[in-house]
This record gives C-alpha cells, sequence and structure tokens, in this order.
C-alpha cells in the first residue's frame, strides 16, 4: 500500500509538473507567434488575450505546485492544483455544450486526460500520509 501511495503521489507531482510546462509553453508560444484572436472550444471562458494569460497563470502555478510538493512544501497547493486541473478538463471537454470531439481518437484522448487527473488528484493526498524518517 506504501508504494501505491509513493507512486500516486510523484505522479501527483509530475502530471503538475508537465502540465504546467505544457500550457507555459503554449502560453509562450501564443505570444511569440503574435496570435491575438485565439479562441479554444474546451476553454469558453477566455478569449484572445485573457486566455493566454490565463493559460500562462495556470502553467506557472502548476510548475510552482509540482516542485514545492516535491520539495514537501506548501502540500495543499498540489492538492488545490490537480483539484482544479481535474474540474477544467471534465468540464471543457465532457460538459461543455460548444466542444466537439473529432472522433473516437479524439474522446478517448480526453477520457484518459481526465483519468489521469484524477489519478494526479488522488495521489496529492498521498503527500499527507505519515512519513517516518529514519
Amino acid at each position: 500500500m506504501k508504494f501505491l501511495a509513493v507512486v500516486l503521489r510523484l505522479w501527483s507531482c509530475a502530471f503538475s509538473l508537465f502540465l504546467g510546462l505544457f500550457l507555459t509553453g503554449l502560453a509562450t508560444l501564443i505570444v511569440t507567434a503574435d496570435i491575438h484572436n485565439l479562441d479554444m472550444a474546451m476553454l469558453p471562458w477566455w478569449k484572445g488575450t485573457t486566455l493566454t494569460v490565463m493559460l500562462f497563470v495556470l502553467g506557472l502555478s502548476g510548475i510552482v505546485a509540482g516542485i514545492l510538493a516535491a520539495l514537501k512544501r506548501i502540500k495543499p497547493l498540489l492538492v488545490v492544483y490537480t483539484l482544479v486541473a481535474f474540474a477544467v478538463i471534465v468540464d471543457g471537454y465532457f460538459l461543455n455544450a460548444t466542444y466537439r470531439f473529432d472522433g473516437k481518437s479524439g474522446a478517448m484522448s480526453a477520457a484518459w486526460l481526465a483519468l489521469a487527473a484524477l489519478l494526479a488528484f488522488a495521489g496529492s493526498f498521498a503527500q499527507f500520509g505519515n512519513s517516518r524518517e529514519a
């Protein structure tokens, strides 16, 4: 059982870090390519410049949450970040009326991403376990 908790905790940190790097990289690419009219159907709340800023903020938050959790500092931040990531993924892909999948492969990719986010959220609680250092 301890092994599973360690694996889930590492997955949670890695998911947060990689999602943060992806979102930050995407925002940086949008800024450097000088795209002004960006619209992502899975994120209907934000458009244009606001979307770019939010991608950058969410990306940096993920990087910070992943690093701080790996260093065993400010542990609740990882729980909050993975919960927000899971909620945005589920809402954006499955509950959003404006987003449509391209086909079965798009739906499966979104389902795997949602499962990965759910496991990361569950794993974020593993860092609060009883840790004894010898």
